[in-house]
């Protein structure tokens, strides 16, 4: 691989993981729904999964499209990031990023994450033990049938082909392409299912 090309994939790798970072901070800010929430209280609570430079990054660019309202602690005055310390500012979700969580608004700088089911727990890596299997098969099947509705409306809005190269891809897909970091979703728990990507793209 070429230096040019080891450049353009971190480039690639960084930007996937600003996308994610977007998402996981908007919806970090809307825990307590219609209350403000202290900034230096969300970014402890995402360490160290995300690092307090990526943080603000991600209230930047939230805050700088309306998704997410800023304001100080003690004033209730409402600033922005570049004039204020984070330790003084707490969030709220705006109109808008409540729209973005409901999938009824889209942004092409927020990724999409789908939950998993709280009646699994992780044992190493990709391996999880199953505490109510009926819970949790009706919980995956249930959540991948949202996502398809929800890339359906997605690939229609952007006149994209979903069986496309590259258009629809999982995590592990993009681990194996280059551009996505280590990781076995979705797929370690859709196989258990008989779903699978291919599949998922044609439903879409």
């Amino acid at each position: 691989m070429s230096k040019l090309e080891q450049k353009k994939l971190m480039e690639r790798v960084q930007q996937s993981v600003f996308f994610r970072n977007n998402g996981i901070v908007l919806k970090a800010v809307n825990l307590l729904r219609d209350k403000y929430v202290a900034l230096e209280d969300i970014c402890n609570a995402l360490e160290p999964s995300m690092t307090e430079s990526e943080f603000r990054d991600s209230v930047n660019y939230l805050t700088e499209c309306g998704y997410i309202r800023l304001r100080g602690i003690e004033s209730k005055e409402l600033t922005t990031l570049a004039d204020a310390s984070m330790n003084t500012l707490e969030a709220k979700v705006t109109a808008d990023g409540i729209k973005i969580i409901a999938c009824v608004r889209t942004d092409e700088c927020i990724g999409v994450e789908m939950t998993e089911p709280s009646t699994i727990r992780y044992t190493g890596g990709a391996s999880f033990v199953d505490n109510n299997p009926a819970a949790t098969k009706k919980f995956v099947l249930g959540t991948y049938k949202t996502a398809v509705e929800l890339f359906a409306y997605l690939c229609k809005m952007y006149n994209l082909n979903p069986l496309g190269d590259g258009v629809i891809i999982s995590h592990s897909e993009g681990y194996r392409r280059g551009i996505a970091s280590g990781h076995a979703d979705v797929e370690h728990i859709w196989n258990k299912y008989g779903l699978t990507m291919n599949q998922f793209r044609r439903d879409v």
